[in-house]
């Protein structure tokens, strides 16, 4: 029979896969999307920079380090818990 930390446990565990498989379908379809992209633009004559060098240069978005939710800023952390409520 499991304990009741056992089971607590597992229900972690399984929560934690849960989200891991989530993460990775996202992070395909994005994948998927920036082939698609990079597709074209090659079909526009340009060539895709995928440097990470020159990212930051290129970004439209803010690049913000932090360990949590907390750290980032508060328009971002709104972003944030409205994706998560989904």
């Amino acid at each position: 029979m499991i304990k009741a930390s056992g089971a607590a446990r597992a229900r972690s565990l399984i929560q934690v896969k849960s989200t891991a498989d989530e993460f990775l379908v996202h992070a395909n379809e994005e994948q998927g999307h920036a082939d698609q992209i990079a597709d074209r633009i090659v079909q526009l004559g340009g060539e895709p920079d995928f440097s990470p060098d020159s990212l930051m240069s290129r970004s439209h978005a803010e690049y913000v380090e932090g360990e949590s939710l907390e750290d980032l800023p508060s328009g971002l952390k709104k972003k944030q818990r409205a994706n998560f409520r989904r």
